[in-house]
């Protein structure tokens, strides 16, 4: 039983996750990673954010990317009429390289009617959105 799904981009954005991932676990938060990018597999990831609608107990999804930072986007965007809240994490490139404003005001400037919060960027970030997650999920 899967209460959270977080998708990211990129295999490379894994050391992003640790603490997060570790957090979730000592909360006893069933989760799942998928790693898909809308820019290499446009359709395989609109099949998954599709299909995890299926998932009955989903509670949260978390999605993380690098450079555009169109993931989170995109979930927010297929999702919209539903109440799962999204929560879109930044990601650089590599630890400790220095943020590229534009792909942030990506993530912060999403269309009226399209809801995603802008959690923050790289490990804090994605440690906050699973804070905020197991509190969603524990509520």
């Amino acid at each position: 039983m899967v209460y959270l799904i977080i998708m990211v981009g990129s295999s490379s954005d894994e050391p992003f996750l640790r603490a997060g991932l570790e957090y979730l676990k000592e909360h006893n938060i069933k989760y799942k990673v998928i790693v898909c990018s809308t820019h290499r597999e446009p359709q395989k990831t609109s099949a998954i954010i599709l299909e995890s609608l299926e998932n009955k107990n989903l509670k949260v999804i978390i999605g993380g990317a690098a450079t555009a930072t169109g993931l989170p986007g995109v979930i927010a965007g297929y999702l919209k009429e539903t109440l799962i809240p999204i929560f879109g994490v930044r990601f650089t490139k590599e630890p400790g390289q220095s943020l590229i404003e534009d792909a942030t005001f990506n993530l912060s400037s999403m269309p009226s009617g399209v809801p995603l919060a802008y959690v923050g960027y790289n490990e804090k970030g994605f440690l906050h959105a699973c804070m905020l997650a197991t509190r969603i999920i524990n509520a």
